[in-house]
């Protein structure tokens, strides 16, 4: 079969599927991509509002950054295909990226060349970083999840659908970004902290004791929330549970496991207050 010429698109026999695309990670790590993202910071900066990025699913994720880890957290649905359908749901993800002119591709001879988005290239810049803070909340779809990540001067708010849409806004974290974290953890003005004292599970992967269980099984809306802390990145493990009544308790996780205790919510807050008050005066990092 004749190869087509260059700039030409291919006929389907030659159309290259996710697993034929060079590296993408190689872009993303480049000084354009750099410029990419800092011009989406400073445009966030200087307005001051929210800055929505974009939304990709699971599939469009993995097939940006070359693996399922790198697309992590993902969704329900996601998670549950087998080999075959993950690789005809990225073939279709590569499919709709391209439809959008995220992507180009172009074949030369027998080589492919790719054209990523300036957009997707800052999205996927601005995401590479590591999470300061990652709260997965369990609905009755399935875990969602909260990220935030260090941006420049700015933050990267990620949330994931059960379903696996993946949300990214530019924030910075005042009051509104406070008030999202509350309606994450559904910690709403009528709450009040439950009468529980202390309740202990121990770690080192050991089942539950059965109180445990009952009393998760119990609650309305039950969120692990774990905080970065500057200088020497200390991870502070947290569980927050709602019950029906709007009663609010805080597990803290320490060396011997988690022991749940009733929190009032303005004490949980206070803790994100803490982390954040801290990052904000740690100086941030270039995208």
């Amino acid at each position: 079969m004749t190869a087509p010429s260059p700039g030409t698109n291919p006929p389907p026999a030659l159309l290259p599927g996710p697993d034929d695309l060079p590296d993408l990670r190689a872009v993303i790590a480049t000084d354009e991509a750099a410029s990419a993202a800092q011009a989406l910071v400073d445009e966030h900066l200087a307005t001051g509002e929210p800055r929505h990025v974009g939304s990709l699913t699971d599939e469009e994720l993995v097939v940006c950054t070359g693996s399922v880890d790198g697309a992590r957290p993902t969704g329900r649905w996601y998670d549950t295909l087998g080999e075959t359908p993950r690789r005809i749901a990225e073939t279709a993800a590569l499919r709709s990226l391209t439809s959008r002119e995220e992507l180009l591709l172009i074949m030369r001879g027998e080589e492919v060349d790719v054209s990523i988005s300036d957009r997707l290239t800052a999205l996927l810049r601005l995401r590479a970083s590591a999470p300061l803070m990652t709260a997965q909340a369990m609905t009755r779809e399935g875990p969602t999840w909260y990220l935030l990540r260090r941006c420049g001067d700015a933050w990267l708010r990620e949330v994931v659908s059960a379903s696996g849409l993946h949300t990214h806004d530019l924030v910075r974290l005042g009051d509104d970004e406070e008030l999202f974290l509350r309606g994450f953890l559904l910690l709403l003005d009528h709450n009040v902290a439950s009468d529980l004292t202390a309740l202990h599970q121990p770690g080192g992967g050991a089942p539950p004791p059965g109180e445990v269980v009952s009393f998760l099984t119990t609650q309305r809306h039950v969120t692990q929330l774990a905080l970065v802390h500057p200088p020497d990145d200390a991870v502070e493990a947290l569980v927050v549970c709602v019950d029906e009544t709007g009663a609010t308790t805080l597990g803290v996780t320490d060396g011997e496991g988690v022991t749940y205790r009733g929190a009032a919510p303005e004490a949980i807050l206070d803790r994100w207050r803490t982390w954040r008050d801290g990052r904000e005066q740690t100086a941030g990092t270039d995208v």
